[in-house]
């Protein structure tokens, strides 16, 4: 009976290091890494109109422009409404993005070129909100209500006794 243990504990200790896949390295080759230099990379922004939603529209463009081979970032923000997508020019040309995000949606993305936009300080947003409050105190009617009295419950039963 002792020996039916020890086997048994000796072929489950055996069992769970094949399972476990033991001491094995990565495989190289397995991980698809691009390394490109600096200067070998082209960089494009385009704002895109035609987006309802930031898990839909923008995600769907993302991927797709990110499984063309060639391209290495492939970035699209939903509330600037900008993509951005840098890409080996030796493997594909920025005409070939222009026409796969037109694939997309039948069409639904409209792409042109990226302008940075003015960002709006705090003190801009003070100001702006201060003009609005003024004209909106210039704007208000002055309403006034006619006075009343409420009579005294109270003393009215009283006086009805």
């Amino acid at each position: 009976m002792k020996l039916f243990n020890r086997t048994f504990i000796l072929i489950a200790i055996a069992t769970s290091v094949v399972a476990c896949g033991g001491n094995e390295t990565p495989n190289d080759s397995d991980a698809a890494t691009t390394e490109l230099a600096a200067g070998e990379t082209q960089t494009v922004d385009y704002a895109v109109e035609g987006m309802v939603c930031a898990m839909g529209c923008a995600a769907t463009i993302q991927k797709e422009v990110a499984d063309i081979d060639g391209v290495t970032i492939s970035e699209v923000n939903y509330e600037d409404e900008k993509a951005h997508f840098e890409f080996d020019p030796s493997k594909t040309t920025e005409a070939a993005i222009k026409a796969k995000i037109a694939t997309i949606a039948d069409g639904q993305y409209v792409l042109s070129s990226w302008e940075e936009k003015e960002e709006v300080t705090e003190e801009a947003v003070e100001a702006i909100n201060e003009e609005e409050v003024a004209e909106e105190e210039e704007s208000m009617v002055q309403v006034s209500l006619p006075s009343f009295k409420v009579p005294n419950l109270f003393s009215l039963l009283l006086n009805q006794l």
